[in-house]
Parts: C-alpha cells; structure tokens; sequence
C-alpha cells in the first residue's frame, strides 16, 4: 500500500514506495510529478541500476546518469575565496543552467548517501509559474519575445557561451507558463543579461526593476517549499520550472547522490555549450 503525505504547494512526500511499484506502473508517477512538481520518495533505498532504470521506465532517459555528485568544486570555490562561507546558502537560489538552449526538465537524485542531520543540507524549491502569474501584466507583456544577450558566462571560468534563451517560456513537463530567470541585484557579474532590444516597451531601468523584483520573489520564504533528507531518498522535480537551492551543514563526502537530467529528448543537450559554435 503507498502511503503519502502531502507537504505543501507543489510538493508531496511519498513513503512506503518501492522501487518495483515506480516500475510497475511509471506513466502513474510521471503523472503524480507533473501535477506536484516535486516528488520526495523517503528511504526508498534505491541502487544505482534501480534508480537509471525507473528513469528510463518513465521516459527521461536523454542523458547520461552522474554518479556521485558530491559538490567538490563548490567546495573548492569555498576554500579559494572565503567570503563564499559567509554566504546564507551552501548554493544560492538558481534555475537549473539558465544558458543552455534545452534546459532541464526533469531532475531526479538518488541520495545514497546522507551523513548529517535532516536539517542539514536540505534542498528548498520555488516555483516559476508562480512567479510568472505575478508579474504585473506590462512585463509579461514587455518579454513575452525577449531573450538573453548570446555572450560568454560570466560566473564560468571555461569558454561557455549562454544561448539567447527565452525568459518566459512552456515549461516543458506541464505546458504552463514559467519565468526562466532567477533575477539579481547589485553585481559585476550577473548570471546573463537580457536583450532590452527584443523587449517590447520596456527600458533598461525596466529590466533592473524586473530583475530585483524576480529575486526577492524566489528568496520570499511564504514561495519556498524544502526538503529534509534522509539516507535513501530519491526526489524527482521539474527542473526546468522549480528555482532551487541548498543549504549548510555538510561536509565535502557527506552528502552524495547520483543523478540523472532529462532534457526534453535532445541527446546531446547534457553538454556543455561552447563559444565554439561546432562545439555545440
């Protein structure tokens, strides 16, 4: 018998399922995703062929799978520059590779390894239809066409390109309307810029007013739902609709997890994009 408990807006925990129930009927779970965006499955205990074939059973299986995603180089980043420590969040508010032409639809982590205490290191998600039906209806109006500046990553050491993506958009799991920006602030180096001339009616101070605006929205925490893990959890999300961030209280070897990204059926959309265009 499937036990569940829903946890709030967006997000429900489902405990007593196996392995071999996703298995046995995944068109079921893929519907429980899409109408609840994310799906916690506590101490599900899945091995790493179990977790790769249940993704394939549901038919997210563009991508190769990632095995031990542990945040080494968050670490190292922490280490290089210590102010990173001082940050509120181990990975601040983001959405998932806001550069890539095919962004992520669908995340899943199989966490099979959590060394810590349940109000460590949790993961917290906004959603960005939400944000979307927010917004006062001038600057849904203003980028129903815009697009981000084609241009190199900022915040990317190697030669990443950001594609001019949408930033309103169907998300590709539910079809409804997404905001596809995680906003900033003050900052020499934001995450992309915004292309004010496929702007419709808006001014650059317009796009400053937006950009906070989208900021505060995620960081509000009356939007934010989190997930407190345990050893054996497996959650699956919409990645391309759900802003997410982490949170202290581990250290580097305590929380690992395999993960696989779907990315709507383009094969080769796991890759990075390079200033190269042959390398895309």
């Amino acid at each position: 018998m499937i036990a569940d408990r829903t946890c709030g807006i967006g997000m429900i925990e489902l405990a007593g399922v196996t392995g071999a129930d996703i298995k046995k009927n995944p068109e079921y779970f893929k519907s429980l995703l899409q109408e609840n965006l994310v799906l916690g499955f506590r101490r599900i205990g899945l091995s790493r062929s179990d977790f790769e074939e249940i993704l394939v059973g549901m038919g997210f299986d563009d991508s190769p799978l990632s095995h031990n995603v542990d945040h080494a180089t968050r670490f190292e980043q922490i280490e290089k520059d210590s102010k990173l420590a001082e940050a509120e969040l181990f990975l601040s508010w983001h959405v998932e590779h806001p550069f890539k032409e095919h962004p992520a639809i669908v995340i899943a982590m199989n966490m099979h390894t959590f060394k810590v205490g349940q109000d460590k290191g949790m993961t917290g998600f906004v959603d960005m239809h939400g944000a979307y039906t927010s917004f006062p209806d001038k600057w849904k109006e203003g980028l129903k066409d815009a697009r981000t500046i084609e241009e190199q990553v900022a915040q990317f050491v190697s030669p990443l390109i950001h594609f001019p993506i949408k930033l309103i958009k169907e998300d590709g799991l539910t079809g409804e309307l997404i905001l596809h920006m995680q906003g900033y602030k003050e900052t020499s180096q934001p995450p992309y810029r915004i292309n004010v001339e496929t702007c419709s009616g808006l001014t650059e101070d317009d796009l400053v007013e937006i950009n906070a605006w989208t900021q505060d929205y995620i960081h509000a925490k009356a939007n934010q739902e989190w997930w407190s893990w345990e050893q054996g959890d497996m959650v699956m999300f919409g990645g391309m609709r759900m802003a997410h961030a982490v949170t202290w209280g581990f250290e580097l070897g305590q929380r690992v997890f395999d993960r696989v990204v779907y990315h709507g059926g383009y094969k080769d959309a796991h890759k990075v994009p390079l200033m190269d265009p042959t390398n895309r």
